[in-house]
């Protein structure tokens, strides 16, 4: 009796699914500086280090650690319009 492989989903991460919400709420796109506001408010993206501010790139970084693997892996969204998130 041969044993089946089955397949292993990995549990999106909070963040992964607030951005989807935050693209949806706003139509299917979003500008990356809204998507930064609004992940920052949640905690998701942080806006210090260190007791300094962080500056924009920084915030832009974090941003596409999980705009990468959301665009990449499973081809959720696409920011082919530079300053612009879209769902797919």
């Amino acid at each position: 009796m041969d044993a089946d492989v089955l397949p292993v989903y990995e549990r999106p991460k909070a963040e992964f699914l607030q951005v989807l919400g935050m693209l949806q709420s706003c139509g299917g796109s979003a500008t990356k500086s809204r998507l930064i506001e609004a992940l920052e408010e949640t905690g998701a993206i942080a806006s210090t280090a260190g007791g300094a501010d962080l500056i924009v790139p920084a915030k832009h970084g974090q941003l596409r650690t999980l705009l990468d693997p959301m665009e990449r892996d499973w081809q959720l969204v696409s920011d082919l319009k530079g300053a612009t998130a879209w769902c797919q």
